[in-house]
């Protein structure tokens, strides 16, 4: 249920497929920087289908999808949503490392939701993690007494609070 829903919240065709995974992407805005070069920012989901993680091949899949044939690559700030039925706080500290933070032109921000229980995690102790797995899991109690785009439409406000 929640994997459906995310996909309609970005409502597009994924960028990236590959076996152990589907990228997303919405929200992306352009910039020029100080010196002439571009910048641009984006919220990208990707939903996991397994237990690997790539986020080079992610991060270099998004680049490519957002900045195709450019010569030089342009800066880009992203809040990665990660989405998977093995997630949490585990799967967060397990992504979101150093490295990944800052790759190559790419400037990242996680966020990791477990599609199985609703659970969504900011980073490890962070002060919003309770309550925004609580609207979420409130959600997924909510979903047969609401109608569906009443229930969209409170899932997409969630989400939205989450990148803000």
């Amino acid at each position: 249920m929640l994997t459906t829903a995310l996909r309609e919240y970005f409502d597009a065709d994924p960028v990236a497929v590959a076996q152990g995974y589907e990228i997303f992407c919405r929200g992306i805005g352009r910039r020029r920087g100080l010196l002439g070069t571009d910048r641009l920012s984006a919220i990208a989901l990707v939903i996991l289908h397994g237990t690997e993680i790539d986020f080079r091949g992610y991060a270099d899949a998004l680049a490519k999808a957002l900045a195709p044939g450019e010569g030089k690559p342009p800066r880009i700030a992203c809040t990665w949503l990660i989405a998977s039925n093995h997630g949490g706080i585990y799967l967060h500290e397990a992504i979101d490392t150093k490295d990944n933070r800052r790759y190559k032109s790419l400037s990242s921000r996680f966020i990791v939701m477990n599609t199985g229980d609703g659970t969504v995690s900011f980073g490890p102790g962070h002060r919003d993690n309770g309550a925004a797995t609580d609207a979420v899991r409130r959600l997924i109690g909510e979903y047969n007494t609401l109608s569906r785009d009443q229930w969209r439409r409170r899932f997409a406000q969630a989400l939205d609070s989450f990148f803000a």
